[in-house]
């Protein structure tokens, strides 16, 4: 029964995945020119919503003669099911959003190590793994979504702002269980120390505007239908919405501000979309290759860009495309969030977020 059990889930996910998914196949002679030698293929398993311009797949297919397959599904998904396929996995590369999620896929043995310096030095060292097995490939920062017709954002100055008294009522969280929400508490509690952040999330506590609900999409909804006026969102998310091309709501752009905060202080707190290769990757030199590729400055802007993040480069910043196009950025080290998201989860629970 129990064998019965599993392989219906396997199935299920299979398909759910498959339905999903999609490429960057065309025939080899209408991508590589000059006669490049065929060096395979590369399957990325990525999450929903990964975008990237075909135009940037091609170049290096035409630099490198290796092809690139992606197919997506939602975040947790995909980890979930390269730990069941193992060594019996297409994939030779993931790429989800949110070092928390790249934490997930290595305590599961999914990556290998990487050993390239021209990867690791063009990633700063708090942006990608001490040991090499994954790697930030573009950031978002955490930053105070808010409305505009009932904020001042003039008061928006710091995340520690948003526990003072004056927001009694007026603020929306996401859960203890999103992955997103439990990084930035880390990293929160690095800068500001853990007898701060205890203090902070229970005067947060008390000035909800709700119960805790849902991801950053459904706290600006929210701020728009008026069950709150301010959350923590990340701004690739907020970015997203306010895009006049790809938006479908134009009443984002029009009644919901955003501010980067402390910047008078340390500066916004960071997170990464990020990727490793996996441990049974049949090509794993083409997979690190494709991950060098997208770190070189130029292809990282274009790929940043089209996720609406911000590239590894803050030089790069400097571009009309960006919205904040000067800011100060709070780089915690990245691997020393990770020993704190059981400290995390137990400052969550004692302070009774969810109820």
């Amino acid at each position: 029964m129990k064998k019965r059990i599993v392989q219906v889930l396997v199935l299920f996910v299979f398909f759910l995945f498959s339905a999903c998914d999609f490429t960057f196949k065309k025939k080899r002679e209408e991508i590589v020119e000059g006669g490049t030698q065929k060096k395979g293929e590369i399957i990325v398993y990525a999450y929903k919503g990964f975008e990237i311009e075909k135009a940037l797949i091609d170049e290096f297919t035409k630099e490198s003669g290796i092809l690139v397959s992606i197919k997506t599904a939602g975040s947790d998904q995909i980890i979930q099911r390269l730990a069941i396929e193992e060594e019996g996995t297409p994939a030779d590369l993931l790429i989800v959003p949110d070092v928390g999620r790249l934490f997930r896929a290595e305590s599961k043995g999914l990556f290998q190590k990487i050993e390239n310096s021209d990867l690791t030095d063009a990633i700063p060292q708090e942006l990608r793994d001490k040991e090499n097995y994954w790697f930030g490939l573009c950031k978002f920062a955490y930053g105070i979504a808010f409305s505009n017709e009932r904020v001042d954002p003039q008061i928006l100055y710091s995340y520690e702002s948003l526990a003072e008294p004056q927001w009694n009522g007026k603020i929306l969280t996401k859960p203890s269980v999103n992955i997103s929400n439990q990084v930035f508490l880390s990293e929160l509690s690095l800068v500001s120390g853990i007898d701060n952040t205890q203090s902070w999330v229970e005067n947060i506590n008390k000035n909800k505007a709700k119960k805790s609900f849902g991801n950053d999409g459904d706290l600006i909804n929210d701020i728009l239908a008026g069950k709150g006026d301010v959350a923590i969102v990340n701004s690739n998310e907020l970015e997203s919405r306010v895009d006049p091309i790809k938006s479908f709501d134009n009443s984002v752009a029009e009644k919901i501000g955003f501010v980067l905060p402390d910047q008078e202080k340390a500066g916004a707190l960071m997170n990464v979309i990020g990727g490793g290769v996996i441990k049974f990757s049949d090509n794993p030199d083409a997979a690190a290759a494709f991950l060098n590729f997208l770190v070189e400055p130029e292809n990282n802007l274009k790929f940043a860009r089209q996720l609406y993040c911000f590239p590894l480069s803050s030089a790069l910043n400097e571009s009309e495309d960006f919205q904040f196009s000067d800011f100060k950025e709070n780089l915690v080290n990245l691997n020393e969030v990770e020993s704190k998201l059981g400290e995390t989860r137990k400052i969550f629970d004692e302070a009774e977020w969810d109820h």
